[in-house]
């Protein structure tokens, strides 16, 4: 699908998310900014006049133009929410950023596990050939994303993968960080 287009148009306001759509399947800009006002919303509901920062790699969706907006937007803001923008060195990503360190593949695996599941329970013959609806896809996200937030009650690596990545400014010392480079 297309930004902006018929699927988006009918997929935006699925039941408990909001799913876009781009021609290159990667978050641009404009889909960045959908994104941020939506952190904006969500934490000026909670906790208006606070600051909310966000680390970013050197994608091509977060650029100067973008920053540019956010200080816009920052200027403007009712509730008075600030987000902060700061980047990741260049090629540090892999070492550094928590989203690519220890979110991002435990995310895809859930999604595969809940796909492979699916197809075990529907479909039985070895190589058959099976179409999923956006509709069984958008699903298999929302419950992936439902079981992560499920296990940080219990475990919260997410906030561990702060001090893992070195970006916890409490961490008593850097061992934890040190041992992951």
């Amino acid at each position: 699908g297309g930004f902006g287009k018929t699927l988006m148009k009918k997929w935006g306001k699925h039941k408990s998310c909001m799913v876009l759509f781009t021609e290159n399947h990667w978050q641009t800009e404009e889909t960045m900014k959908i994104y941020l006002n939506q952190v904006r919303l969500n934490f000026g509901q909670l906790k208006p006049g606070c600051k909310v920062g966000m680390i970013y790699d050197h994608a091509p969706s977060h650029s100067d133009s973008l920053l540019e907006w956010v200080e816009e937007e920052n200027a403007v803001d009712v509730n008075e929410v600030r987000i902060i923008i700061e980047y990741v060195d260049q090629c540090l990503t892999s070492i550094y950023q928590p989203c690519d360190v220890v979110i991002n593949s435990t995310l895809k695996k859930r999604i595969r596990a809940i796909y492979s599941s699916h197809m075990c329970r529907n479909h039985r013959e070895a190589g058959e050939k099976v179409k999923i609806s956006r509709d069984e896809l958008v699903q298999f996200v929302e419950e992936a994303y439902s079981q992560i937030n499920q296990k940080q009650k219990h475990d919260s690596y997410i906030k561990k993968s702060f001090e893992l990545c070195g970006l916890n400014p409490y961490a008593p010392d850097d061992l934890v960080f040190e041992r992951h480079l």
